[in-house]
Parts: structure tokens; C-alpha cells; sequence
């Protein structure tokens, strides 16, 4: 039998930050196992489910490895071709055919997958360590985060759509952080359900360490919006948390018709565009206004008489501005203020977003570096 390839795992994130990868990802762990941590880029092909991996680990404690191989065996020949068959459809999609297998440890669930490719005539290489080690090199730029300077304003402001559009420049490099993206949350109550989920904690750490060690390629310094300690379910890093409650800010100085606007459009045109039924957006919205009702004090009832009367009248966006300004006064800016009294960070440019833009762009354009690919 030839001697399995190794990969290890700092190539493997430097091809993914770069966008050069172009070898099949897969993840032979249980899918229990991905559902709790997991890296962007890979496909869950397990080699055993999660019954059968619970069953395999009761013999390995009781009566060792032989006989926990031997009733791995047993437990998965019914089922062994269409898995291997999944592992090799899977390499042969990728550009050069080459699959990279990952299991907990890079111990024997995932070489006994590349060596059942091997015989089916796939080239695979084995991640050294699996997930465990892969996941330690992404936590090092956790505990240890970049220089930055962070994106800040009142609600409705265009901070994240900022974000997006200073990302999504003609080189394609991250200079910028995007917390709401990575956890697949809008970071408010009325932002819930904009994703179709949220990850993980560790998966979403993952994410966030992909996009910082990306963003270090290009530039000495990085651009990350304000955020809570907690967006929906998932929790921003302690170090990454005291660099934003310490760092510099760029302020989006926007009005209150323009910030209700964008809302507006934000949170109900588009996703009527897409489809979603109007009684369904009520319903999400009247949920989340219950959920910060004893926050709202007083303004709560006239705001929920104001929220059902716009709905009332379907998707007219002037009307629905109305509650939605007085949602902003009465809970939204007053948190805001509430955190920018308490934190006092230096302001290194305030303006309406245009102007935020242009400032960062040549603020940006002087700490770039080559992103060599």
C-alpha cells in the first residue's frame, strides 16, 4: 500500500483565504459532529452516522480498538459502496480531481476514507490533525486580532451595506469584517430570520478567522461594524469584543427619514420582492416588538397600534416609516447613545455615508498591502 499524502493545515487555510483552492473539501465526520463545529468550504460525507458512531465508541471504551474497527465494519457494509461512491463523486468534481478528507483528529475514520478512494482510483490527501488542528490555527487569529478601526452610527444608518460594498471591490480583497454575515444574524430583534440560519459558535469563529487572516493580507489595518457582544445566538470572541469597545470609530451620520427609509426597504421591500407574504412579515414584526415590549415602556402600545395600522395597509413604505421612526427614537437610538457615552472611542471621521465611504476608501488605499495570489 502507498504511503497516504498529508496535507497540512496552515496550506490549507492559506488556499482558502487566497480563493486558490480547487481541491474537494470533505468532512467524514458524524453529521452530529459538523452540525457542532465545522469549517466553510467543506462537505459532511460522513463515514459513520450517528447511531453507528455511538455504537463504535461504546466497543472502543469496553473492549478496545480491534473490536470497535471490527464492529465499524459489521455496522457500515451495507452501506460502504454508496459512501465511498459519495467521497469519489465528490473528488471528481473539483477542478484538478483531488479531494482533501478531514476527519476529528486526522486519525483512522478519515484514512481509512482515502484509502478507500485510493482503490477506487481517486488522489486524495489526508488533513494532518483533522478539524482539531485546522480549528487551533484559526483560534491563534482570535486571541490575537489585528489592528482596527470600527464602523459605527444609529441604526439604519447603511453601516452593514458599507461593509459589503467596501468588500466587494474589483480585486475581491476583504478589508472589512462582516459580523452580521458570519453570524447569520442581523444582530437586532427585527433581525432575526433574515438568514436562513445561524452557525454554530465555533463555526461562526471559524468564519470570522477566515475573513480576518484574509483581511491581514491586504491591509495592516481592518474595518469591522459595531456590534453587541451578542448577535442572535453566537457571541463575538472576547479579544475581538475589547478591540471594538476600544478601537477608533468612523461615525455614519445619517437623518431619521433616511435611516427609516432604509429600514423600510430593508426589512420589508426586499423580502416582499422575494416573496415572503406580507401577514408573515407582520407576524415576525409584532414578535419582535414584543420581545423588547418592557424596554419600550409607555411608546409600547401606541407603537404596536402604529405597526398593525401600516400593515393594515399592505406594503405602502411611507406609512410603514411612521412606527418604524418611532421604533428608532424610542429604543434604538437611545441604546445606541446609551453605548457611545459609556465607551467614549476616539471618532476619526463622522459624516453621512457617502462621505464615510470616500474617507474610508482613501483611508484604506494608504494601508493596503499586495494580496499576492
Amino acid at each position: 500500500m502507498t504511503k497516504q499524502m498529508i496535507l497540512e493545515s496552515p496550506s490549507l487555510i492559506d488556499r482558502l483565504v487566497r480563493g486558490t483552492n480547487e481541491w474537494s473539501l470533505i468532512d467524514v465526520r458524524a453529521p452530529s459532529e459538523w452540525d457542532k463545529a465545522s469549517i466553510t468550504g467543506f462537505v459532511n460525507l460522513p463515514i459513520l452516522n450517528d447511531s453507528e458512531r455511538h455504537l463504535v465508541g461504546l466497543a472502543y471504551k469496553h473492549h478496545g480498538q480491534d473490536a470497535a474497527i471490527k464492529l465499524a465494519l459489521e455496522l457500515t457494509a451495507p452501506h460502504q459502496q454508496s459512501r465511498i461512491d459519495g467521497w469519489y463523486q465528490a473528488v471528481q468534481s473539483s477542478p484538478v480531481k483531488i479531494g482533501v478528507v478531514m476527519c476529528w483528529r486526522g486519525g483512522l475514520r478519515s484514512l481509512t476514507a482515502c484509502q478507500r478512494l485510493a482503490e477506487a482510483g481517486a488522489v486524495t490527501m489526508q488533513l494532518a490533525g483533522g478539524y482539531k488542528a485546522i480549528r487551533n490555527e484559526l483560534l491563534k487569529h482570535l486571541v490575537a486580532p489585528p489592528s482596527c478601526i470600527v464602523l459605527t452610527g444609529l441604526t439604519g444608518s447603511g453601516k452593514t451595506s458599507l461593509i459589503r460594498q467596501l468588500n466587494g471591490s474589483e480585486t475581491g480583497v476583504t478589508r472589512a469584517i462582516d459580523l452580521e454575515l458570519s453570524a447569520g444574524h442581523r444582530g437586532s430583534a427585527f433581525g432575526a430570520g433574515d438568514f436562513e440560519s445561524q452557525p454554530s459558535q465555533s463555526r461562526f469563529e471559524n468564519n470570522l478567522a477566515l475573513q480576518i487572516i484574509r483581511g491581514s493580507l491586504a491591509s495592516s489595518e481592518l474595518l469591522i461594524e459595531d456590534e453587541s457582544r451578542t448577535i442572535g445566538n453566537v457571541s463575538v470572541p472576547d479579544a475581538l469584543y475589547k478591540v471594538i469597545v476600544s478601537a477608533p470609530v468612523v461615525v455614519v451620520d445619517e437623518p431619521l427619514h433616511v435611516r427609516s427609509a432604509n429600514i423600510a426597504q430593508e426589512y420589508l421591500q426586499v423580502p416582499l420582492d422575494r416573496g415572503v407574504p406580507l401577514e408573515a412579515l407582520h407576524e415576525k414584526a409584532k414578535l419582535a416588538l414584543t420581545s423588547i415590549s418592557r424596554r419600550l415602556d409607555v411608546f409600547g402600545p401606541k407603537l404596536s397600534e402604529q405597526m398593525d395600522s401600516a400593515f393594515k395597509h399592505g406594503g405602502d413604505l411611507q406609512r410603514h416609516q411612521e412606527w418604524i421612526e418611532a421604533l428608532l427614537v424610542h429604543y434604538y437610538d437611545k441604546s445606541y447613545y446609551h453605548s457611545l457615552n459609556r465607551l467614549k472611542r476616539p471618532t476619526l471621521f463622522q459624516g453621512d455615508r457617502l462621505s464615510c465611504q470616500a474617507w474610508l476608501e482613501d483611508y484604506f488605499a494608504k494601508k493596503s498591502m499586495p494580496f499576492a495570489v
